[in-house]
């Protein structure tokens, strides 16, 4: 819709930041959710929640 921000598929915050965002099958990651996304520990407990977000993009219909 115009005037709307695209947010960030994990934080909501805008990604409206000159393009420095990951733009994967329609969704939008900002450089900061990216960033722990690659540094996260498998055994962090914050894990398998990027992971179900991470295949909700991967999985979805499109």
């Amino acid at each position: 819709m115009a005037g709307e921000s695209p947010g960030c598929i994990f934080c909501r915050r805008s990604c409206l930041d000159g393009g420095q965002n990951l733009y994967v099958r329609g969704c939008h990651i900002c450089r900061d959710c990216e960033k722990k996304i690659v540094a996260i520990a498998i055994d962090d407990p914050v894990y398998r929640i990027y992971m179900k977000k991470l295949k909700k993009i991967w999985t979805q219909a499109g």
